[in-house]
């Protein structure tokens, strides 16, 4: 294992298991709905849809969070990129940048000051958003009327908390 490994994968974890409890306690979810998590090796996003047709046709109003985007009403649906990302980002390649000696981009990151490069970076991979970004995203679609949650859950999602207190209806396992 390298040092990034050994030596800051203690302190990210705590990281995001703090951001997470934070979201738990300031959004609060209705425990009364559907949620549905995809999660497996491949063939989540495909799955997720699948549940997402399965829902509308038993007359429920889905919300489907997938890696490559949000449908509600059959309409894709921008996720809101929040300050908790590009936080999460600044800290880890400020972290990266220290272990290859980058104090240039170090300093930038630690300042905060990167951002057009998060979004860049962000356009181009997305993966499960982040717990406040879930839960905001699942309280604002509850008030326009969605009443099944559908969120495709990578193992990076699972290990970095941003499920973190969903309680589940249904798990899909997928290979």
């Amino acid at each position: 294992m390298n040092l990034e490994m050994n030596f800051f994968r203690p302190i990210k974890r705590i990281f995001w298991k703090l951001s997470s409890i934070n979201a738990h306690k300031k959004y609060p979810l209705n425990e009364s709905l559907i949620y549905f998590g995809v999660t497996g090796t491949d063939g989540k996003t495909t799955t997720s849809n699948f549940l997402y047709e399965i829902a509308k046709m038993h007359g429920y109003n889905p919300l489907l969070i997938t890696t490559i985007g949000a449908k509600f009403k059959d309409k894709d649906i921008k996720l809101d990129i929040k300050s908790t990302s590009f936080a999460a980002y600044s800290i880890k390649t400020a972290f990266s940048s220290l272990l290859k000696f980058n104090l240039k981009r170090f300093i930038k990151n630690v300042a905060f000051s990167d951002f057009a490069n998060f979004a860049k970076e962000a356009e181009l991979h997305r993966t499960t958003p982040l717990a406040s970004e879930i839960r905001k995203t699942i309280l604002e679609f509850e008030k326009k009327g969605a009443d099944f949650f559908i969120l495709e859950t990578t193992s990076h999602s699972i290990d970095q908390y941003r499920i973190y207190g969903i309680e589940f209806n249904s798990i899909v396992i997928t290979n």
